[in-house]
């Protein structure tokens, strides 16, 4: 899609070459373009570094984050903030907004280190923590979030977190764990319900 440059009524802006219009691309729906079957498959962290490892060369700090459905096919990226050279701000609830609209399972997040660090920093550590707590709260975890630079990645999460089988095998405990725990919350209502009604 391409955007005319130049204000409304600008003369100068209906002279400006179609090639000189440059598209802007904040996300990105491949389900829609791709269909799912074709839609890239991303089970361990790996594939996701190689699938957005551009980001590596940006020169200020940027955070994508890509909605995976239960077979790992990434459907939907998106750019979830842009910060200077060091740092970077965002809300948590935007992190899943890709992910409900396209009705994902997981998440993953991918942000660069302009200095080349793979060292993650005492923010990056709170943020993957809360995102994780969010998405579990949600019903959308995060499977992993990679730090990315010229010299290669590095996951943030613990190796537990993302299991020998890959982010599918995670993606199969996760749903099995919100199945237990809504069949825990609905036995936990009935037994208040039955405490309640006796005299």
């Amino acid at each position: 899609m391409s955007y005319p440059q130049g204000r409304r009524g600008d003369r100068n802006a209906s002279r400006v070459p179609c090639r000189y219009r440059l598209p802007l691309c904040l996300h990105h729906d491949l389900e829609r373009e791709l269909g799912s079957r074709r839609c890239p498959v991303l089970r361990t962290p790996k594939r996701v570094a190689a699938v957005f490892q551009d980001l590596g060369r940006l020169d200020r700090e940027a955070m994508v984050v890509g909605a995976l459905d239960c077979k790992c096919r990434l459907l939907h990226w998106g750019l979830l903030a842009v910060g200077c050279a060091d740092k970077l701000a965002l809300r948590l609830g935007e992190a899943f907004q890709g992910a409900i609209r396209c009705k994902a399972s997981g998440i993953v997040l991918v942000h660069n280190h302009p200095s080349g660090s793979l060292k993650p920093s005492r923010e990056d550590l709170v943020l993957t923590r809360e995102i994780a707590e969010a998405g579990r709260l949600l019903g959308y975890p995060l499977l992993d979030h990679l730090i990315v630079t010229r010299r290669g990645y590095k996951s943030l999460m613990r190796p537990a977190a993302v299991p020998t089988g890959g982010f599918r095998r995670a993606l199969s405990a996760a749903g099995g764990a919100g199945v237990r725990r809504a069949a825990e919350e609905r036995a936990g209502r009935l037994g208040r319900r039955r405490a309640a009604s006796r005299p």
